[in-house]
């Protein structure tokens, strides 16, 4: 019978939340998530180890066999888009080597929130908290339009109601507070049975609320027509908590502000949060904290900087020389106009990260996880070990300031994301 092996203390890179207290059970190479609650750590660490083929156009093929297909196409390719990106630290170093290599264009499949936060920041910044401050020293948390769970399933568990903090008295007293639409009644009830505080506003009116506490902050008249649509008395009443609380904290998430609102919009409402926290923080200690980071973006952004000197997204010349543009550089749009002309997908974390589509006459190359799906047949398709799964790594938290280092709780004959991007460099 074959001895489990326990694990504890196992960082999860499956959400850019960054817990790192999970307890995992390896036993004959399957893992055991019965101990694991969050869904997002618990699909993304529930996979067998047993070997994949490469495969080119669908045929099972070797390791070698594939890289050489692999190699030629980028060869031949004039301008190909390298993207997903969704890895530890190291292979999206390789990766950025691989683009600079090929003159590519270098993206990230959650790309577009990333860029949104990046423009607020290059243009006029905030003041935002980590994770650590929320945890301990937050008094007020207010939730602007999202419920936190689907960006952070356990943000309750771990920084809303944490078991300890530095500041009890703060915890204590802590009231969250909930602006948006619909809300889950036991949703965020703390273990002594606090409750979530809810200021109702729907969705299509989340832009006119934020317009209205910025306002409302800045102890000027909220339009007639905004008033009338909005729930106004609990939003001064909430503007008071927050100018009387010790560290405020607004949580929202980019990611879902684009998918509301489209691109656009989001980013208007990211530099109107921006905006207040920098002018609450005149007078008071008010500072956001936006949810996402997932497929270590963060840490993708910070190898770019190290670099390149410039965040994510960046196209290389020829010559090895970046250019930064975060609108002209987004992969999904080059690669639907037919502006690059061949596609690198590298994704090691969510299995649901498939490659985006390509034109009919555009190859494309996946390196990523056994349990990746795939809408279609990608030109050529190498599986590779998994970080913080197979092999040790590391991933960056989305507050930017932790780095966790990523266990290998088994072994694996697959080679790592490294060693295929090594191997198709050495072969440009």
């Amino acid at each position: 019978m074959t001895t489990a092996q326990e694990h504890h203390h196992v960082a999860c890179p499956y959400c850019g939340f960054g817990c790192d207290d999970l307890s995992i059970g390896i036993r004959g190479g399957s893992v055991d998530v019965s101990q694991i609650e969050c869904p997002k750590a618990r699909a993304g660490f529930d996979v067998d180890d047993k070997p994949s083929e490469p495969r080119v156009d669908g045929k099972p093929v070797s390791y070698e066999q594939a890289i050489d297909v692999a190699s030629t196409l980028l060869r031949k390719a004039q301008r190909p888009l390298i993207s997903g990106l969704q890895a530890d630290m190291s292979a999206v170093k390789r990766a950025l080597a691989l683009a600079e290599r090929t003159g590519g264009v270098l993206d990230h499949s959650k790309g577009d929130g990333y860029s949104v936060q990046v423009r607020v920041i290059q243009e006029k910044g905030w003041f935002a908290a980590t994770r650590s401050e929320v945890t301990n020293r937050s008094d007020v948390i207010v939730l602007l339009g999202t419920q936190a769970v689907n960006a952070a399933p356990r943000f309750f568990e771990q920084s809303a109601w944490p078991a300890q903090s530095f500041l009890p008295d703060n915890l204590k007293n802590r009231q969250i507070i909930f602006v948006g639409d619909e809300w889950s009644s036991n949703l965020g009830t703390s273990p002594q049975g606090k409750k979530v505080q809810h200021i109702k506003v729907a969705k299509k009116d989340m832009p006119l609320a934020v317009g209205a506490l910025r306002l409302l902050w800045e102890g000027r008249t909220v339009p007639e027509t905004t008033a009338k649509t909005l729930p106004l008395d609990q939003l001064r009443a909430l503007t008071d908590t927050l100018k009387k609380s010790l560290y405020g904290v607004i949580v929202w998430e980019t990611a879902a502000f684009i998918d509301a609102y489209g691109i656009d919009e989001a980013e208007v409402l990211v530099h109107a949060l921006g905006q207040m926290t920098q002018q609450a923080s005149d007078t008071h200690r008010i500072v956001g904290f936006p949810l996402g980071g997932d497929g270590n973006i963060v840490g993708a952004g910070q190898i770019a900087l190290w670099q390149s000197g410039f965040p994510l997204r960046i196209a290389y010349q020829k010559d090895g020389r970046p250019y930064h543009d975060s609108r002209a550089y987004d992969g999904k749009k080059l690669l639907a106009d037919g502006d690059v002309d061949a596609l690198l997908w590298l994704t090691l974390f969510d299995a649901k990260d498939s490659p985006p589509a390509c034109k009919k006459d555009t190859p494309s190359i996946v390196i990523g996880r056994k349990d990746l799906e795939m809408p279609y047949e990608p030109s050529v398709y190498i599986p590779v070990s998994i970080p913080g799964l197979d092999h040790a790594g590391v991933i960056v938290r989305l507050d930017n300031v932790v780095s966790l280092p990523l266990k290998a709780l088994r072994t694996n004959d697959m080679p790592t994301a490294c060693d295929i991007l090594d191997l198709l460099t050495q072969k440009l």
